[in-house]
Order: structure tokens, then sequence, then C-alpha cells
């Protein structure tokens, strides 16, 4: 790894540690020994980048704050917000594979280039930010990203996760490169999860009836969850503000 102008080895065991950098200096180090460094950027990239995260964000959490309305009245929009496992459990008792797939398939493709964009942007950033605050977590995360250097494109088809994508970012990992494993693996978790589901339809099923009964109750109980989470989320922001300053 290049690091202000010095070349460091990435250790599976344990990394070096790394002051804050510049995400925008950082985008244009090669992090992967032997790769040569990658452009930086653009600005219209990384605007992309970051609208892709924020959408998905916002959508995802409208999806789980509805949930119980979703999944018992519009269950394709409820897994266009997010599909993660929950959800496509969730609604393989209503649709059928080639829906889920269709659906399903697209949400996870742009939410993984959101997290290979972050990760481009904020990824040295954000595990040096990390290891300063939760030393525990962040060795983790040297751990993985030393697991990552030696074996990405596995990664990716193995660990079809939302934090190797970022990890992908985070190298460097060439688009060309990245790409038709981070699709492969997305396709194998979609299909697993929908198998999953359909193992458990019985229990879905009452769920949902379960929802469907109780629609306005369970409702309000989601929607308050996600409005303290997100209110938590924010007094936190706000202490780190001094800090940051």
């Amino acid at each position: 790894m290049l690091v202000d102008g010095r070349k460091q080895s990435i250790s599976p065991c344990r990394g070096p540690r790394l002051e804050l950098l510049n995400p925008q200096e950082h985008s244009t180090q090669g992090d992967v020994e032997g790769r040569a460094p990658l452009p930086p950027l653009t600005p219209l990239e990384r605007s992309f980048y970051l609208t892709v995260v924020g959408v998905t964000t916002v959508a995802g959490v409208l999806g789980f704050a509805l949930l119980p309305l979703l999944v018992t009245t519009r269950p394709e929009i409820l897994l266009a917000s997010a599909a993660d496992l929950r959800n496509i459990v969730l609604v393989s008792a209503k649709l059928d594979m080639a829906v889920v797939l269709a659906i399903g398939l697209p949400r996870r493709w742009i939410g993984m280039l959101g997290s290979y964009g972050l990760g481009t942007l904020y990824g040295e950033v954000g595990i040096a930010w990390i290891e300063k605050r939760l030393p525990r977590a962040g060795r983790l995360g040297r751990w993985l990203l030393g697991l990552y250097a030696r074996f990405p494109r596995l990664m990716l088809l193995v660990v079809p996760a939302y934090w190797t994508s970022f990890l992908a970012g985070s190298m460097r990992l060439p688009q060309r490169s990245y790409l038709l494993p981070m699709f492969m693996g997305q396709i194998a978790f979609v299909t697993g999860a929908y198998f999953v589901g359909a193992a458990a339809d019985t229990w879905m099923t009452q769920l949902i009836e379960f929802f469907r009964v109780h629609l306005f109750e369970s409702t309000a109980v989601f929607v308050s969850v996600v409005g303290i989470q997100q209110l938590l989320a924010l007094r936190r922001r706000r202490r780190r503000l001094p800090e940051a300053s």
C-alpha cells in the first residue's frame, strides 16, 4: 500500500496504523502492491456515488419503517427499498422467484456500487477513524483488508455483502475486476435468500398475516423504532461535532 509516498504492505493479521487521509488523496493511491495508482474520481463520479448511497440509505430506512404495511400490500416496493436478506425472505411468501430476481438483483447491484464508491472515497479514512475510536473493530477491519488483498474476487463471490464492496473500493480494485464477481455473487445471494424464504414459507405467511390483522399497531411500532434510531443517531453526530472541530 502507498501511504504518503511510502510503500507499506498489509498483513492479513496485522496492518499498519494510518493517520486520517484526505479522501481525494486516498483515491489516487494504488492500494495493492504492484498495482499502478488509479486516477482520482471526477466530480461527476463522486456525485454519482454519494447520490446512490444517499438514495439507497433513505429508501432502506423508509422501507423498514413501513415494513408491515408494505409486506402486506406492496411487497414489490418493500423489496425495491432494500433487497436485504430479511426483505427477500419475507416477500418470497408473496412473490414468484422471477419477480424477486427482477427487482432484487438491480437493487442489490446499485447498493453494491454505492458501497464500492464510498470505499473509494473514504475507505482508508473510515478504517483509520474506526481504528482510532474502536481499536478492536479497527484491527478487525485491518485483518479483513489484508484478507481481501489476497483474494478480492473470491471474497466478492463468497461473501456478497456491502462491506466486501466497500473494501473493493478501499483497495482501489478496478471496476473491470470488480463488476463481474460482484454481479455473480449477488445472483447467488438473492437466489439463495429466496429459497430460504420458500423453505420458511409457512412461518413467513403467518407473520405476514399477523401484520395484516394488526396493520396499524405493527406499522406504528416500526415507525416509532426507526424514529428513535434516527434521533439517537442525530444526537451522536451532534456530540461528535465538537470533537471534530
